[in-house]
């Protein structure tokens, strides 16, 4: 009968700690996703300013390349990369995070 009650006592603290990893799991994989979009954005962002900024400079390069005509044809290489480049779908951003998904760093338990 002890060995009884000392197997269950056992058993229910392996799932109270199963229950506690999978929920701290849980909050860090939504932080790291939401991380994720952050950095995205940040790059589409910084993708978009890096394209426009040439397209307003390059304004006076069309003039000098049609005052020296080429006399050798573009490589089929180049002609694939300007056709199949496609412009990047930007992802909407999330919404802020509601109160009661933020955890108490005051009750975060530390265990190893």
């Amino acid at each position: 009968m002890v060995l009884f009650v000392i197997s269950y006592t056992l058993m229910v603290l392996l799932v109270v700690e199963q229950n506690s990893t999978i929920t701290n799991q849980r909050w860090l994989i939504k932080q790291l996703f939401s991380d994720s979009s952050e950095l995205s954005a940040l790059k589409a962002k910084a993708i978009q300013k890096r394209n426009s900024e040439p397209a307003s400079q390059g304004q006076a390069s069309p003039k000098a390349k049609a005052q020296t005509p080429s006399t050798q044809v573009p490589s089929e290489e180049s002609a694939r990369t300007e056709e199949s480049v496609k412009p990047r779908r930007v992802h909407p951003g999330h919404p802020p995070k509601p109160a009661s998904d933020v955890s108490d760093a005051r009750r975060a338990l530390i265990t190893i």
